[in-house]
């Protein structure tokens, strides 16, 4: 009954009947607990985690959440995404593309709420794991990873390790080849570079950087422009029950 109730989701997800989806989504989700349990109950211990189910049970999670995130109720999603990714790490490796996606997800929401500390946390793991996988698409998803976890450091004034950041960016970008979005990209992030670079030189003391927190005068990461650089909404999908899973 919950692999129903989990696949009517999908098809009312798809079809942008979301409150009917998530009901559905909630419902499954209600019944996966009552037959598997929590993440912390100890049927993580006692039971065979391999089964299907339990990866079921977090993909059911994780499609509720994305629901959250269309209708803008962040706590919800995050609290749906935390929970999915806690029972995620018992079931598969660092580097799935079901963790790396509620990663990313987890990292939106947060900054939807402007909690950049959060947000950056999670988009640091996500650059990490990414980082250490081969191949070229996981190279290319660092790409995108690397510039909303540079966001969150110009957000929270961590100049240097923006312009860190900013430099890696810059190398892969010029492996790249042409093109017109790859040259916008590299004006985007050598803009930002002189930016952040000027802010570096601005505050060339701790009591300077710390200044407008206190008011005092000087000038904040307001002044940087940042809209070429602020996060989109990860493109989510549903996954149906009896289907290959694309993130799993």
């Amino acid at each position: 009954m919950a692999k129903i109730r989990h696949n009517i989701g999908c098809v009312n997800f798809e079809l942008g009947k979301l409150d009917d989806a998530k009901k559905s989504y909630m419902e499954a989700i209600d019944q996966q607990k009552k037959a598997f349990g929590t993440w912390s109950t100890p049927f993580m211990i006692m039971t065979d985690t391999t089964k299907p189910g339990f990866l079921t049970m977090a993909s059911t999670m994780c499609n509720k959440g994305y629901i959250d995130l269309e209708q803008g109720k962040y706590n919800e999603a995050l609290s749906t995404f935390h929970e999915s990714l806690k029972i995620q790490r018992l079931l598969l490796e660092a580097d799935n593309k079901l963790i790396l996606g509620t990663l990313d997800n987890i990292g939106y929401a947060y900054c939807m709420k402007r909690d950049y500390d959060s947000a950056l946390k999670a988009y640091e793991e996500l650059c990490k794991l990414q980082q250490e996988s081969y191949g070229d698409q996981s190279q290319k998803g660092w790409s995108q990873s690397i510039r909303k976890l540079i966001y969150c450091q110009t957000s929270l004034q961590q100049w240097e390790a923006a312009f860190t950041n900013l430099q890696s960016l810059e190398d892969y970008l010029n492996t790249r080849g042409k093109g017109k979005n790859l040259a916008d990209d590299l004006r985007n992030t050598h803009e930002l570079m002189g930016e952040v670079n000027y802010q570096i030189f601005k505050f060339p003391t701790l009591a300077e950087s710390i200044a407008p927190a206190m008011g005092c005068g000087y000038c904040t990461s307001d002044d940087v422009e940042l809209s070429a650089w602020v996060p989109k909404k990860p493109a989510n999908g549903s996954k149906m029950s009896g289907h290959r899973m694309t993130y799993a």
